[in-house]
């Protein structure tokens, strides 16, 4: 009869000095536990091949017998945490199982760099996956009771929220590990089978520099010359985990100290010492009658720029139109899959067209992608399938490389980071006034082809397939990746030769 992890006592535990030595020597790396009578049971996916060949053999030959038994991540927690030294107190929020839950999942998502945490609720179980670098990849399994009181003690560490298992609800709360606050935003859905919650982790204190989130450096300074527009509405575009509030974050830090910078967001992730954070509950009752009330309160504080977290409805279209028809500097993130579909997406929102094209009315727009970078160890040099590497060696050259799903010790699945493709609107610069005639007429095809052409300032703008092509050329995205999120590529998006584009890229 196997055993189980939950029947391990310390007293159980293996005191051979040699495997002691072993485990200490990994310095707790190791998510496993060796009994006595020589079982290892190690978290699935925790040992490597070496390692965990060289201790089921160190064990072997230490105590006779070696057998591995793999247990799930939360299963290897809890143990801890019941079998821990009882050195003091255990803090009262730290006595509740899934309040001690909450913290391991959490912890785990920060250490494996996840943008988000998914708990997918169903009738028979409850699944926990983790989003990192753009790939959803499962972690655990637990029972759906579990799960849903996993789901409970998430929603109570937020302030005045409540789980709510039968319609829409969310929370926001800090969390601390290692040292650090984490900011944590989640939202819960009502599914046929049960609910699905989906949680966003974010570290207020990290801001990264424009030059280094991956644009070019001709669009950072565009962007840079759009913020130093005297006034006008200034969007950061794209679709979900687009990395939209991250550029946002690092524009604000951008802004002069001497000017008077406010943010109105629900929530607030980032906080800076020279801006004025306002929060602003989105959902629950009087949304709109708040953000009225700080918008008449905003005219008053006279700021240099309004940073709005997003626009996502009526009423944060009309704050974001109001702030920039006084002359306002307004900074905000909206969904679109381009720049010139921000437009229409404005229009739908109560913004009139006549105004959207009215000079000095619209600043600028940015949209943007993440798109997972090429590990630099693994990368495979050559496609599997002989014609689509054929099609990408055509379009971007010999140096073109691919994701391997293997991975390696240096990389999550082949996959060693992320980083922007973009297209950048610089609407300020067009002196001539054409972007705003097309504009005004509602004519985006037309402005998407004067923007390549002629948009910035008489030079033309790259597109973000001509950004991707820059990287894929040299090897840095994986394209057939890239094509999946931004569309296929043609030969105008390397027109020239990708050698050219990688010019215009520096």
């Amino acid at each position: 009869m196997s055993r189980r992890l939950q029947d391990i006592r310390t007293a159980d535990l293996c005191t051979d000095r040699a495997v002691r030595e072993f485990l200490r020597v990994q310095g707790g790396r190791l998510e496993c536990v060796v009994a006595a009578d020589g079982t290892v049971f190690a978290v699935s996916g925790g040992l490597s091949r070496r390692v965990g060949r060289a201790l089921l053999g160190l064990v072997h030959g230490s105590l006779g017998a070696a057998r591995l038994v793999e247990v799930t991540p939360l299963d290897f927690a809890q143990w801890k945490e019941a079998n821990r030294p009882r050195l003091g107190a255990i803090p009262a929020a730290s006595r509740n199982p899934a309040n001690r839950t909450v913290e391991f999942v959490f912890g785990r998502a920060v250490e494996e760099r996840a943008s988000d945490v998914y708990l997918d609720v169903r009738l028979d179980r409850a699944m926990l996956a983790f989003r990192t670098y753009g790939f959803r990849r499962p972690f655990d399994q637990l029972s759906r009771d579990d799960g849903l009181a996993l789901a409970r003690s998430i929603w109570a560490l937020g302030t005045n929220a409540q789980f709510d298992e039968s319609g829409v609800c969310d929370v926001a709360f800090d969390f601390e590990h290692g040292g650090r606050q984490y900011r944590i935003r989640g939202n819960s859905m009502k599914e046929v089978r049960g609910n699905s919650v989906v949680c966003r982790v974010r570290d207020p204190s990290f801001v990264l520099p424009l030059e280094d989130s991956g644009y070019a450096p001709v669009q950072v300074r565009q962007i840079a010359r759009m913020c130093r527009a005297p006034g006008g509405l200034i969007l950061i575009t794209g679709e979900t985990n687009s990395g939209k509030s991250t550029t946002l974050a690092s524009l604000m830090s951008g802004l002069p100290t001497t000017q008077k910078v406010i943010e109105v967001a629900d929530p607030v992730e980032v906080l800076m010492d020279h801006v004025s954070h306002i929060e602003i509950e989105h959902y629950g009752e009087g949304t709109a009658q708040r953000l009225n009330q700080n918008l008449a309160a905003l005219v008053r504080q006279n700021p240099d720029t309004l940073v709005l977290g997003e626009i996502r409805d009526g009423p944060s279209a009309t704050a974001a139109k109001d702030m920039a028809i006084q002359g306002k500097r307004v900074l905000t993130t909206l969904h679109s899959q381009s720049c010139a579909a921000a437009i229409p997406r404005l229009v739908n929102l109560g913004v009139p067209m006549p105004l959207l094209g009215a000079r000095a009315f619209l600043a600028g727009i940015v949209n943007q992608n993440l798109v997972p970078v090429v590990c630099g160890s693994c990368g495979l040099a050559s496609h599997p399938d002989a014609a689509v590497d054929a099609r990408y060696r055509t379009l971007f050259g010999e140096s073109v490389r691919f994701l391997n799903r293997a991975g390696c010790g240096d990389c999550r699945g082949g996959v060693a980071g992320q980083t922007l493709v973009a297209e950048v609107y610089p609407l300020c610069l067009d002196r001539t006034g054409r972007a705003n005639e097309l504009i005004g007429a509602g004519r985006v095809a037309e402005l998407e082809r004067h923007m390549r052409r002629n948009g910035a300032g008489g030079n033309g703008c790259m597109s973000k397939h001509q950004h991707a092509a820059t990287k894929a050329a040299v090897g840095q995205i994986d394209p057939e990746h890239t094509e999946r999120i931004i569309g296929e590529f043609n030969g105008e998006d390397v027109e020239g030769r990708c050698g050219d584009l990688v010019e215009l890229g520096r």
